[in-house]
Order: structure tokens, then sequence, then C-alpha cells
């Protein structure tokens, strides 16, 4: 059951799982090795559950983490 619970919380362990994207940063004006940076720091905050993985509190954590 414990595992149950893990999977239904929808757990993000890869940047794929984020629920932003290399596209949704380059409109932010990230360019290049700068939206992997990003991207790996963003699933970094939401492993540490420092941040949540919706659209909103992603974006809010790109402007504390640039």
């Amino acid at each position: 059951e414990p595992l149950d619970a893990l999977l239904a919380s929808n757990p993000c362990y890869t940047v794929g799982q984020l629920k932003i994207d290399g596209n949704t940063l380059k409109a932010c004006g990230l360019q290049g090795a700068a939206i992997g940076d990003m991207l790996e720091r963003l699933l970094q905050a939401v492993m540490d559950d420092f941040c949540e993985n919706t659209p909103d509190a992603l974006l809010e954590a790109v402007k504390r983490l640039s």
C-alpha cells in the first residue's frame, strides 16, 4: 500500500515529468544550456519538496532561481 500511495501522488523523477518544458523556459527568456540547467534545478526543487510540480509553481521557481 505505501507504493500505491506513492504512485497516486504522481511523483516526478525526471525532467520529462515536469509540468513545464524547455519551450516554456525559452519563452521566459532562457537560452541554450541555461534551459537544461534550469530544468535540472526545477527537478531538484520538486524532488526536495521546495516546489510543487505545477506550471504556476514552476514558473514562480524560475523567477526565484534566475
